[in-house]
This record gives C-alpha cells, sequence and structure tokens, in this order.
C-alpha cells in the first residue's frame, strides 16, 4: 500500500472538476496493471477560498439546493460536531465537512458553533469507479471541502 501525495481529483481518475482529495493507491499482488484508487475528499486551499471572499449560506440552504453552491466558495455557520456541521447541538442530520489534518486536529470534544468557509460540493459529484472515504462512502448529500474554519 502506497500513500500519494495530495491529488486533485481530475489528476486521480480524470474527472473534469478538480476537487482537493487525499489519495490511497494499492498495487495489486500480482503483476497485472491493476490498481485499486481510494479517495477523500480533503480541505480547500485558503488562498482560493476564505473568510473574505466566501458567500455566506445557511446551512438549510446548502441542504435544500446543494446544486446551486456546487464548486462555489461558501462559509457556513453550525455546530462543528465530529465530520459534520449541525443546524443545533441536538441535530443528528446536517452537512458533511472534510477537512485536512491540521484542521481537524482543531475539532472540539463536543458541539461547538463554528463558521466554515470551503468549497461546496456533492457527494454524487464524486466518480463511482472509486472508492470513497468518510461520509460520501455512505451518503450522497452535500459537503464542504473546508479551508478555514473559527469558532463564533
Amino acid at each position: 500500500m502506497r500513500w500519494l501525495p495530495a491529488l486533485t481529483l481530475a489528476a486521480a481518475v480524470g474527472c473534469a472538476a478538480p476537487l482537493p482529495v487525499v489519495a490511497q493507491q494499492q498495487a495489486s499482488e500480482s503483476q497485472e496493471a491493476d490498481t485499486d484508487i481510494w479517495i477523500r475528499p480533503s480541505g480547500s486551499d485558503p488562498k482560493r477560498c476564505n473568510f473574505k471572499v466566501a458567500t455566506k449560506v445557511t446551512l438549510a440552504s446548502l441542504a435544500a439546493d446543494p446544486a446551486r453552491w456546487k464548486s462555489k466558495c461558501i462559509a457556513v455557520q453550525g455546530y462543528w460536531n465530529g465530520s459534520m456541521l449541525l443546524a443545533d447541538k441536538t441535530d443528528r442530520k446536517g452537512i458533511a465537512i472534510y477537512t485536512n489534518r491540521r484542521l481537524s486536529r482543531m475539532a472540539p470534544r463536543a458541539p461547538r458553533l463554528y463558521v466554515a468557509a470551503g468549497i461546496a460540493s456533492r457527494c454524487t459529484d464524486l466518480p463511482q469507479n472509486v472508492m470513497v472515504m468518510g461520509y460520501c462512502h455512505t451518503s450522497d448529500g452535500p459537503y464542504i471541502a473546508v479551508a478555514q474554519m473559527r469558532p463564533r
């Protein structure tokens, strides 16, 4: 098993829309040219998407019409709980967030109000011929590739 450096989704699977991903490539045990690629969307580049340029969007708006916000730099407020932004502390549904390792280490131990800036996308827009890790492995909902997080 070999970890590749950070790739764009376009480079990993020939997709038209470049999205940041972390890719894992596992070479086949045989001499065949088979290769398995697993991807996990990661955080966005803060130089491209940050609080200064992000459009403020509500969680409800993103959840109701994810296609409207696809590939746009947005800022969303919600309770950060694990890999989700929730409308309130007791909410069990929310919007998935993918972050880089530095931001994931900042995650609060209990739900806490944060604002996330990042690129909006949908799990259904990821290619179907690769293994997707995290939220998009079992869901087809919207997610945010987070560039910046700050507490409220």
